[in-house]
């Protein structure tokens, strides 16, 4: 089993003004397929809408309008 990197990625609604951290984590080994991204927790102002092994991928969306959110590394 791979071992996993873990980080937090910044949320932020630029419709809505709201912000929260997400914590995420993917594989660390580069010879794997893909990187198995995933999102361990996420705050209640946002959900995510599209997984995906690729953080590129995902896509996440504020509860409140329905905004996509483009994460950033926090």
């Amino acid at each position: 089993m791979a071992a996993r990197d873990r980080f937090e990625l910044a949320l932020h609604c630029k419709a809505c003004n709201i912000s929260g951290t997400a914590d995420v984590s993917e594989d660390d080994h580069p010879w794997m397929r893909h990187p198995g991204f995933g999102v361990d927790s996420i705050p209640d102002d946002f959900r995510v809408t599209k997984a995906s092994n690729y953080r590129q991928k995902t896509e996440i969306i504020c509860v409140r309008c329905g905004t996509l959110v483009h994460p950033k590394a926090a």
